[in-house]
């Protein structure tokens, strides 16, 4: 059966050779099947045992129409036995829990913060005004006791305008700032909490016991449903 599934997945590409219920064995492709614990456990059984067919397909046929024709009721079995337990003995936990008190934060206090700046800016000067003017004077005069006379004058003025030394500004003196709350913190914790738990133990009986102990047989009682595909009895 090893030489078998090598050569299927080979083949299809496939994890299993589980073939869906309506595959018609004609070579096309199909979608993967998902195995199941009942059929892992069916293929380790008989993973090293001789095919009792000549043709793989043959073989792949018959057991998949074992495989479905008693997988559900099997499988309602293994479901039945671990719904009553899994394990040797059932574990509740009840419990309650409460939050009594009063947690309290306080902060109070003061904060001085202090700003202080030093030294100084100077603002020096060294601007220069040019200001200009251009004036003329033109005139005559007629040579009699009441003369009419004309008069211009020409030239030119410049004014320059020169401002120097400079501007200093001194800083000194404290800012004090106060804020309040400060980092000085209390806190009281009065709270407390209870928790009330009751853990309860219930074994199995004996029935149960017997049910979970034939877990194991029902794999092997599915896997000798595939007796007959072999050469012999494993």
């Amino acid at each position: 059966m090893k030489n078998l599934i090598s050569d299927w997945k080979s083949l299809h590409d496939k994890p299993n050779i589980l073939v869906p219920e309506d595959y018609e064995y004609d070579g096309s492709q199909f979608d993967s099947v998902e195995s199941t614990d009942l059929y892992e456990r069916c293929v380790n059984y008989w993973y090293f045992s001789e095919i009792g067919f000549d043709s793989d397909e043959i073989f792949i046929k018959r057991f998949n129409d074992i495989y479905y024709a008693n997988i559900d009721r099997y499988n309602y079995i293994l479901n039945a036995i671990k719904d009553k337990g899994y394990s040797w003995e059932v574990l509740t936990r009840n419990g309650t829990m409460a939050h009594n008190g009063t947690d309290t934060d306080r902060e109070n206090g003061s904060r001085t913060t202090t700003h202080s700046k030093s030294g100084q800016d100077i603002f020096r000067k060294g601007v220069t005004t040019t200001s200009e003017q251009d004036t003329s004077n033109e005139g005559s005069k007629l040579g009699r006791n009441t003369p009419n006379e004309n008069l211009s004058v020409e030239g030119s003025s410049t004014t320059t305008v020169t401002d120097s030394g400079e501007d200093t500004t001194v800083y000194g003196g404290v800012d004090n700032v106060t804020e309040t709350p400060n980092v000085n913190k209390e806190k009281t914790y009065n709270s407390s909490v209870t928790n009330d738990s009751v853990e309860t133990r219930e074994k199995l009986t004996l029935d149960e016991v017997k049910a979970l102990q034939s877990m194991r047989s029902i794999y092997k009682e599915f896997a000798l449903l595939f007796e007959n595909l072999f050469m012999g009895v494993f």
